[in-house]
């Protein structure tokens, strides 16, 4: 595994996260996955100080650039864009994140995956339609502030690129810290 290779002349921190950023924009899903194993394993002292080469040379290139890696395997964000689990790999079968940053004010609240669904909250900060893409599926939708919306699809296999287009979740899960309803809403 790459995790355990000896380090490569050259090789460190901020090259690799590059390069891990390039491998998730592509859809490279187990080239990504490989490189965040390795920084992970071999770029962080037992104290959590990060290093520049495998175990030297104190540098906080890592500190936001593991994060960031992390984040584009799971969330691809452009210009009225939104491309969810862009390359998410099969040894994250399953998992939960939020709070996502991302393109033109908005923010993925809420992602929540399975092998056979996902479950997506968006918020905006200004009116906007923008395009959803899992896989080679796609599907446009209209947000405004202060109204999350709520999204559901049925996933299948990985790699196959084949999921149903989300869809309005007439249910959605409360989350346990979201904030009651302001008066008058539903």
């Amino acid at each position: 595994p790459a995790a355990s290779a000896p380090q490569r002349p050259g090789e460190m921190a901020f090259g690799l996260v590059q390069l891990g950023l390039a491998a998730a924009r592509l859809g490279m899903a187990d080239t990504a996955h490989r490189i965040v194993t390795a920084l992970a394993a071999r770029y962080w002292r037992p104290s959590l100080v990060s290093t520049h080469n495998a175990g030297a040379i104190f540098n906080v290139d890592i500190c936001g650039g593991f994060v960031a890696l992390v984040l584009a395997m799971l969330v691809g964000s452009g210009r009225d864009t939104l491309d969810l689990l862009p390359a998410l790999p099969s040894a994250w079968e399953r998992g939960e994140v939020g709070g996502i940053a991302g393109c033109d004010q908005v923010t993925v609240a809420r992602l929540a995956w399975t092998p056979e669904r996902l479950e997506v909250e968006l918020t905006a900060t200004t009116e906007r339609r923008i395009t959803i893409g899992i896989g080679n599926t796609q599907a446009t939708v209209a947000l405004s502030p202060d109204r999350p919306v709520h999204l559901i699809a049925a996933r299948s296999a990985p790699g196959s690129g084949r999921s149903t287009p989300p869809r309005p979740d007439k249910h959605p899960r409360e989350h346990p810290d979201a904030a009651p309803p302001a008066a008058g809403t539903t």
